[in-house]
């Protein structure tokens, strides 16, 4: 029910250092809570009372990862390998809880601190990819839409150019879409400027961002 990453993550660090594979990192248990505290009781004493419920029950959560193991369970060291290895603080168990909240339970304010740093930065990166790919949406789906459509009302225009006065109207209503065209292209545009203001913004987060982290680490 659990990887071997896993299992070492919850003993000791020498275990975690030779078991330890990308490809692992980020792997979720068919294993359940229950399944885990049983092992954990295996090499020591397990205070049950943190993982019951309000009415004393422990719930047949699984999807695990090794970094939860690690927190629950390993020592803290393990707990930085597993992070440095770009383990995924965002995953998940059936129950929706995250590393920070099996964190919270343990009452490692230290380690509690490290995970809510991870995850902002996590958003962070998650917000700048969203950015870059935005504009290029935009441009893609609507400008481009939005330009063709200009370009097949003006040729249509060209066409009615040389026919009686009692086609004025169409010529007209012509001329509104045409308008509306133009509109349409101009609001793409201001969302494109107002997407540039964002990242601009979001850069310097990221920057401000860095240097408290160097700050700290100093």
């Amino acid at each position: 029910p659990f990887r071997p990453l896993m299992i070492a993550a919850a003993i000791n660090s020498w275990a975690v250092d030779q078991l330890l594979d990308p490809n692992e990192v980020n792997r979720q248990s068919e294993g359940t809570l229950i399944d885990a505290l049983q092992i954990h009781q295996s090499f020591s004493r397990v205070d049950l009372k943190a993982f019951r419920d309000k009415e004393g029950e422990i719930h047949e959560e699984h999807k695990f990862t090794a970094l939860m193991m690690a927190v629950m369970f390993g020592p803290k060291e393990n707990v930085k390998k597993l992070l440095d290895a770009k383990a995924d603080v965002t995953k998940k168990t059936t129950m929706g809880r995250t590393v920070l909240d099996f964190a919270k339970i343990m009452g490692d304010d230290k380690i509690v601190t490290t995970l809510k740093f991870k995850m902002r930065h996590k958003r962070t990166q998650s917000m700048a990819q969203l950015k870059t790919l935005l504009p290029e949406a935009i441009n893609q789906e609507f400008r481009e839409t939005a330009l063709k459509d200009l370009a097949k009302v003006q040729n249509k225009l060209r066409t009615l150019g040389v026919l009686k006065v009692q086609e004025e109207n169409e010529i007209k209503n012509l001329e509104k879409q045409v308008e509306a065209c133009r509109e349409k292209v101009k609001r793409i545009e201001k969302a494109q400027k107002e997407m540039n203001e964002k990242e601009k913004h979001l850069k310097e987060m990221v920057e401000k961002l860095g240097a408290a982290v160097r700050r700290s680490t100093v």
